[in-house]
C-alpha cells in the first residue's frame, strides 16, 4: 500500500536498551533508512535458523503452515513478522495464559495487517497455538544476533551527519545544541521522528525530501519524566513508549492507546508529530482522542 496501512511490509527493528536487544515491528514502506542507524533489521527472509543441511522455519512460520493461514501469500510475511514481534514481547506470559487472553493479544498484534483472501480465523489460530511451545521460538533470537554489539542508547557512536550531498541530506543530531545548529544552517530542512505521515509525501505524492533532520537520538526529546501528578513527554516520545510507561500507572489509559492506529504505527508515531502536523484526518487511522485536530499516527515533522 506504500502508506503504512496494510502491514505486508512489516519488519522487526532491534535496538539496544538497558534490557538488551529489544525488537519492535514497523512498516518498512514508510520508515526512513537513516532512522535505522545502529539498529538491527530482521526481515521475513531472516527468520529461519540456519542448519548444516537446511533451514529450520520459525515456529510462527510452522504454525501458519499447519493452520493453513496463507492463501495468495501477499500478506503472509507481514502477519508472520507481527506474530513474531508478539512472541518476542510477551511470549513467556502468553504461554501461561488461557486461549481467550492469547486470542485478544494476537488480534491486537495483527491489527495493522490486512488479508484479502484467506480470512483471519486460521491466522489467529496460528498465532494462538505458537505459544504452546515458546522455548523453540526463543532460540531464534540468538540466531539473529548481530556479530558485534549494537551501540547503546545515548552513546552517540555515530556522527550527526549520515548523508550530506547536494541533492539529499540526512542528519541525526545527538543533542539539542546540535539540532539547533542544524536548524540554523538548514532552515528549509524537515524534521522527522517516526515519519508515519511525512513519508507519504514520498510514497504517495512522489515528492523528494532533500533535507531531513532525524530527532530520534536527542535524549531529551525521547524522554518520559513522571513526577507525582505530572508527566513530561519529549516531542519524539512514541505512543508505544508512552503506553509502556502507563501500563502500571494508568492501565485503562494504556489500554485506550490500543485503539490508536496499529502496533507498527504506534512503535513509530510520536505525540509531538501528531500535534505539530494537526491533520484533521490524522492519517486516517482513528477517531480523535488527544489534543490537536486529529489523533492518529502523527506525522513527526
Amino acid at each position: 500500500c506504500a502508506s503504512g496501512d496494510c502491514g505486508a511490509c512489516t519488519v522487526l527493528v532491534g535496538h539496544q536498551d538497558k534490557q538488551g536487544l529489544v525488537y519492535r515491528v514497523v512498516n518498512a514502506c514508510i520508515c526512513p533508512l537513516g532512522s535505522l542507524q545502529d539498529c538491527h533489521l530482521v526481515t521475513v527472509e531472516g527468520l529461519a535458523a540456519t542448519g548444516e543441511k537446511n533451514l529450520t522455519m520459525h515456529p510462527v512460520q510452522t504454525a501458519m503452515v499447519e493452520c493453513h493461514g496463507s492463501q495468495c501469500g501477499f500478506c503472509t510475511p507481514g502477519f508472520v513478522m507481527s506474530l513474531v514481534g508478539l512472541q518476542l514481547e510477551a511470549g513467556e506470559q502468553l504461554a501461561q495464559a488461557d486461549t481467550d487472553i492469547r486470542r485478544a493479544a494476537v488480534v491486537e498484534a495483527i491489527s495493522g495487517n490486512l488479508c484479502r483472501c484467506t480470512g483471519y480465523r486460521p491466522i489467529i489460530a496460528a498465532g494462538i497455538v505458537v505459544f504452546d511451545k515458546p522455548a523453540p521460538a526463543n532460540k531464534f533470537v540468538a540466531e539473529w544476533a548481530p556479530n558485534a554489539p549494537l551501540a547503546g542508547a545515548g552513546e552517540n557512536v555515530f556522527p550527526p551527519v549520515l548523508l550530506n550531498r547536494a541533492d539529499s541530506s540526512y542528519w541525526q543530531p545527538h543533542t539539542e545544541a546540535q539540532l539547533q545548529q542544524l536548524l540554523r544552517e538548514h532552515p528549509q530542512a524537515r524534521l522527522v521522528a517516526g515519519g508515519t505521515d511525512l513519508m507519504l509525501e514520498v510514497t504517495q505524492l512522489y515528492q523528494p525530501l532533500a533535507q531531513l533532520i532525524d530527532i530520534n537520538r536527542v535524549a531529551s526529546l525521547t524522554a518520559i519524566d513522571i513526577r507525582g501528578d505530572e508527566i513530561i513527554l519529549g516531542a519524539a516520545v512514541t505512543y508505544d513508549a508512552f503506553e509502556q510507561a502507563l501500563a502500571h500507572l494508568a492501565p485503562e489509559f494504556a489500554a485506550l492507546l490500543a485503539r490508536l492506529g496499529s502496533r507498527q504505527i504506534r512503535n513509530r508515531a510520536t505525540f509531538g508529530g501528531n500535534i505539530c502536523n494537526a491533520s484533521p484526518i490524522a492519517h486516517r487511522r482513528c477517531a480523535a482522542l488527544f489534543i490537536g485536530d486529529g489523533c492518529g499516527a502523527g506525522n513527526n515533522r
